[in-house]
């Protein structure tokens, strides 16, 4: 029962992912895009700014993973009996 519930929660952050989230960044650009963009004056701070965060969007979800990853393997002090079961 545990796994029907975890597949129910991934497809549900998936859907949130791929589906409304876009959905919203294309609403909110609307509502608040500058009508005239002008690529020239981006300040160079903007740019640094911008790496870092895609920098951190991607290492975030990494480290998170591994983490749990890791919790969800059998620790090497247990016997080789109580791996099997579980």
């Amino acid at each position: 029962m545990d796994t029907q519930w975890d597949r129910r929660l991934e497809y549900a952050a998936l859907l949130l992912a791929f589906v409304v989230v876009p959905i919203v960044a294309v609403i909110i650009l609307r509502v608040t895009a500058i009508p005239r963009f002008n690529p020239s004056r981006l300040t160079n701070w903007a740019v640094v700014g911008g790496v870092l965060l895609a920098i951190a969007a991607i290492a975030l979800p990494a480290v998170l993973l591994t983490g749990w990853q890791s919790a969800q393997q059998p620790t090497s002090e247990e016997p080789p009996r109580e791996r099997r079961r579980s």
